[in-house]
């Protein structure tokens, strides 16, 4: 049997067992627990806010808030629905994006033009996935072998890892693109390895310059109703329709919404 050794510290004689102390955890497992969890789910059901800055038209530096909910589950059903907000939006007022499919159609939604296009589903997509896209793509291409704790906190009163972590690049990626890329930093909860928050200082696209996205509230394994995601068009919602091919050719890509 093994023994705990001992030292004593301080006149108070407190002794504190050195050979019983848990070892740190190891990034990389915290992060593929935190994978697990959420590609183990049959269902998801999150709330998350993201602050976004951007570079307008104009060159000027803009702040966006996108408020995105976001409920998934098997067979190949999801929703999705964002509020954008921020002073350079159309007249100052929120535009809402959404994307959901019932199994059978995707629906796409732009409240700008107040119009809609519908297609076929595709093939199954996973609860996880629909979860990891819609935060921050760049969750699905991380190296967990670069992952490294950073620092542990309280977030929102839960006890929590700070964990850095580069992108995987392939090897075809040129050296000027592989300068640009920068890691993310995760913050995971102790203990249930949920997502708390993804700070992305990446810049990869010229027109974003930052992305931190706080999740608010999650539920995995949450009983979804199926009519979550059957879309109800807004009042006086168009519908986008493919034109017809043209005589002789192949058929011309439908038109979409302007963002």
């Amino acid at each position: 049997m093994s023994k705990c050794l001992g030292v004593a510290c301080g006149l108070a004689g407190i002794v504190l067992p050195i050979g019983c102390l848990a070892a740190p955890p190891k990034p990389a497992a915290v992060l593929q627990k935190m994978f697990d969890l959420y590609t183990n789910a049959h269902s998801l059901a999150i709330t998350a806010r993201t602050y976004q800055k951007s570079l307008s038209a104009q060159q000027k530096v803009a702040t966006f808030t996108v408020v995105r909910e976001i409920k998934a589950t098997l067979p190949n059903r999801f929703y999705e629905h964002s509020t954008i907000s921020g002073s350079l939006m159309p007249h100052n007022t929120n535009v809402v994006r959404i994307i959901c499919s019932d199994g059978k159609l995707t629906t796409l939604y732009d409240s700008v033009q107040n119009v809609y296009m519908q297609q076929p589903a595709g093939p199954q997509v996973p609860p996880a996935f629909v979860f990891l896209r819609s935060i921050d793509p760049l969750l699905m291409s991380v190296d967990l072998k670069t992952a490294r704790i950073t620092k542990t906190l309280q977030y929102h009163g839960q006890n929590a890892y700070v964990i850095q972590v580069s992108l995987a690049l392939r090897p075809g990626v040129s050296a000027a693109v592989r300068a640009k890329v920068k890691p993310l930093e995760l913050t995971v909860s102790q203990g249930s390895y949920r997502l708390m928050r993804v700070v992305d200082a990446n810049q990869l696209n010229p027109t974003i310059l930052g992305l931190d996205t706080e999740i608010l509230d999650q539920q995995i394994g949450a009983n979804i109703p199926e009519s979550v995601f059957r879309f109800v068009p807004p009042k006086g919602a168009r519908l986008l329709k493919p034109p017809a091919p043209a005589a002789g050719g192949a058929p011309s890509s439908p038109s979409k919404p302007h963002p």
